[in-house]
Formats: structure tokens, sequence, C-alpha cells
């Protein structure tokens, strides 16, 4: 049993990452539906990294430098898989044919839409986290080194972990709400092929987990900034393709 779900993670961290970790056999259709279990945890390792990384290099160089290599750090351990995800996702925004939009998600090109798009979100991105680091707190008693403390990384890196967790487990919640939308191709051996109801539970309830240590005023920030997000993409995957694709799941 541990065995099993031992690989199900390590085949998790080897699909959706650039991470070098290797098992001895192929995974099977099954174990490649079902690792999607393992996506929050995935993210917590990828967000704690990134946060590793933000946080050392903070005492070397400026917060917007260090900010700046903790996203290229993140982006560089997936492989732009979200980026690549959500610049096709954009780029097929641009056509009113659903059958062309699908097209267009294909094209390994990057278009108008989609530069913007990842723009805006690196940039929204940069803002955010160089917003959670705080530096150069007053540490005159115990109490304001504590604070200091935890404001400067307990806090940040709660944000940044509940973040890196809870979006992606969000993110599988679409498998199981809405149909694929490529049923006439190969690809969908895989992504549409029966997820069990129970792997997106146990990567939604580990999503969920990862609030537990927010502070209220950053639990329903990000809450709300989640359920918004959520709503608003169903709203546009169902609207434009009637179903996901996996450049769907990536940009999400």
């Amino acid at each position: 049993m541990f065995k099993s779900q031992l690989r199900l993670f390590i085949t998790g961290i080897q699909f959706f990452t650039r991470i070098p970790v290797s098992i001895k056999q192929l995974p099977s259709h099954d174990e490649l539906n079902n690792c999607i279990r393992y996506f929050p945890l995935v993210g917590l390792i990828l967000g704690a990294i990134t946060f590793g990384v933000i946080t050392s290099l903070q005492y070397f160089f400026s917060i917007e430098v260090a900010v700046l290599i903790g996203m290229a750090t993140s982006i560089a351990m997936t492989g732009g898989f979200h980026e690549d995800g959500l610049a096709d996702f954009a780029d097929s925004m641009g056509s009113y044919d659903r059958n062309r939009a699908l097209q267009i998600m294909k094209d390994s090109r990057i278009g108008t839409y989609g530069a913007i798009a990842t723009w805006l979100s690196l940039t929204l991105k940069f803002c955010l986290l160089q917003s959670i680091f705080t530096k150069n707190y007053i540490e005159d008693s115990p109490l304001d080194r504590f604070v200091a403390l935890n404001h400067s990384i307990v806090t940040p890196l709660f944000i940044i972990l509940a973040g890196f967790a809870s979006s992606r487990a969000l993110a599988t919640t679409y498998i199981i709400t809405l149909p694929y939308a490529r049923l006439d191709e190969e690809k969908e051996k895989f992504t549409a092929r029966a997820t069990s109801r129970a792997s997106i539970v146990i990567a939604v309830l580990t999503g969920l987990a990862t609030l537990a240590g927010l502070e209220i005023y950053s639990l329903v920030t990000l809450v709300a900034f989640l359920l918004v997000a959520w709503l608003t993409l169903r709203y546009l995957f169902v609207k434009k393709f009637q179903g996901y694709t996996g450049d769907c799941l990536g940009a999400a």
C-alpha cells in the first residue's frame, strides 16, 4: 500500500515538474490518472523551494531581485507548464468558433492575447510575492523579534504554501465537474479516462488543509480569490469549449 502510494507520488512529481526523479517502470494509464491526488503535495514542494530561494536571497539582494529569481526557479521546476497553458488558453479566446479555438490551443506559437495574459500573470505574481515579504522591523524586545520573525518568514511561508497547493487542488475539480473537450483524440486516454473520485477528494482535502495556517485576513482573501477564479474559468471553459483540455488545467 505504502509503496504503491509512494510510486503515485513520485509519478506526480515526474509528470508535473522537471525535478529529477525516476521510477523503475513506466507508469500505467491508471497511475497517470490517479497521481493527480498528489498534485497539491507537488505544489507544496514547489512552494517550499520557491520560498526558500526568496528568503535566502533577500539577505544578499533586494527583495525585487530575490522574488524574480524565486519566480524563475518556480517556472524552471515546472518547465513553464502553467505559463504555456495560460498562453494557449488566452490565445484561444480570440476565436468565436469552438473547433478553431481548440486548434489554436494546439499551436506552439504564442499570440498577442497569450503574451499579454502571461505578462499580466507574472507581473501580478511578482507584485503579490513582493508584498508578502516584509523587512526592516525594529527589534527592541523579544516580542518585537517574534513579530518580525512571524511577518518576515512564517506568514509568507504559509501564504506561499497555501497558494501553491490550494490552486492546484481546485484545478483538479474540473476533471470531474466538466467533460473532456477533445474526446476524439488519443490524449483522451489520459485526461478523460476516469480519474477516481477518491483521488480528486484527496487532492481537494490536501489543498484545503494548507489553508489552516493562514491568518484570518489572508485566509478570507485567498479563498475569495480562488472562488472567483474557479467560477470565472469554469464559465469560460464551458462557454468556449464545452469542457476542459490539458491547457485549461495548466492555466487554472
